[in-house]
This record gives structure tokens, C-alpha cells and sequence, in this order.
């Protein structure tokens, strides 16, 4: 039984030798089929999830590389620069 994404065979499953020496009954094909759709379906959910936690963490990596360098670029020179005129006012050393 082909595994499809639309158009598409993604993959097969086989059931074999049926119990006795009976046939596979269009009942039996019909599940077979639905059976096959549900796979589909659950790699589709599987691909999908896949993708977004990926997509997610890129951006995680990108704005903790952002974050980073607003804080060295930006905080600590300002940081720096608060220090030096709290010491102006208060004219302590440190």
C-alpha cells in the first residue's frame, strides 16, 4: 500500500498472507488505505514540527548573537560612562 503526499509516494507499507487461505476483502483495502493517509498525515505533523522547532532556534541563535552584541556595543560603554560621572559627582576614586 503506498504511503502518498498528494501526487507523491513517500514511502510503502506491506501486509501479507492473510490468515487462512482467504483474501484481502475491499474492507480490508479500504483500511488499508485510511491506514495509509494517517501515516501520511502524521509525517506531515512530524516534517511540519520539525521545521518550525528548527526555524525557532535560528532565530534564537540570531537574536542571542544580537543581544550579545548590543551589550558589548551599547550597555558597557554606557555603564562605563554612568560609572565615571557618578565618581565626577560624588568625586570618589571608585
Amino acid at each position: 500500500m503506498p504511503i502518498k503526499l498528494g501526487n507523491h509516494a513517500i514511502g510503502v507499507f506491506e501486509v501479507a498472507n492473510k490468515k487462512g487461505s482467504q483474501d484481502f476483502t475491499t474492507n480490508d483495502y479500504t483500511l488499508l488505505a485510511q491506514l495509509a493517509e494517517e501515516i501520511a498525515s502524521g509525517l506531515i505533523s512530524h516534517e511540519m514540527k520539525f521545521n518550525i522547532k528548527k526555524e525557532f532556534d535560528d532565530e534564537a541563535r540570531y537574536f542571542k548573537g544580537l543581544m550579545n552584541q548590543s551589550y558589548n556595543q551599547y550597555f558597557i560603554p554606557m555603564a562605563l560612562e554612568v560609572t565615571l560621572m557618578i565618581q565626577r559627582i560624588t568625586k570618589s576614586e571608585k
